[in-house]
């Protein structure tokens, strides 16, 4: 990654770790929050673009997060690291708007299907929903989600599996899923 000059001034601050740059942007050093935002934008702006739906909303999110950020330095301790810090503020952050506007649209048109999945995702528990926002929509491998979360493979691939049973169960309740291919709750429980 090429470092963005305005970001870097004095020591080359492209080259240093999160936590290094932590450090930097904790004492008040605003080249180090620069080089955050820089490192983190595009990731969270993709992040918060999928759940929101559009770019204005997700750019006012995204804003907001690093905001956020900025407001936390001097106190919070980002476990396990930044990076998962900014995407669960950021993911809790777009599913504070999404639940903010789910009822603006009074229009009666028809939704599309990944705004009524998005909003399904909205009322799963956060850890489930932050997991498969994680692994579905962005491709995050099992390994990394198990760093992020501090826990094993194992456990992340069983939250996983609840959290995909869960949306499945929400879409039914909601009519989206065709029962006889998915099943009815009638559906004698195999012994």
């Amino acid at each position: 990654m090429q470092a963005n000059p305005a970001c870097v001034t004095g020591q080359v601050m492209a080259s240093e770790s999160d936590e290094e740059l932590l450090r930097h942007a904790r004492t008040g050093e605003e080249r180090a929050f620069r080089e955050i935002v820089e490192r983190c934008q595009d990731g969270l702006f993709s992040l918060t673009a999928a759940i929101a739906g559009s770019a204005g909303p997700a750019d006012d999110i995204a804003q907001g997060v690093f905001a956020k950020l900025y407001r936390s330095l001097p106190r919070a301790g980002f476990r396990p690291s930044l990076a998962a810090w900014i995407h669960r503020t950021g993911m809790s952050e777009s599913f504070d708007y999404l639940r903010q506007h789910r009822d603006r649209d009074k229009s009666g048109r028809l939704e599309d299907r990944r705004a009524a999945v998005i909003r399904l995702l909205a009322n799963l528990p956060e850890e489930e929903r932050d997991l498969l926002i994680l692994r579905e929509m962005q491709g995050r491998p099992v390994g990394e989600l198990a760093r992020i979360m501090d826990t094993s493979v194992e456990t992340v691939s069983a939250m996983l599996l609840q959290a995909r049973q869960g949306l499945v169960k929400q879409a039914a309740s909601a009519g989206m899923l065709d029962q006889s291919v998915h099943g009815s709750s009638t559906r004698p429980t195999p012994r």
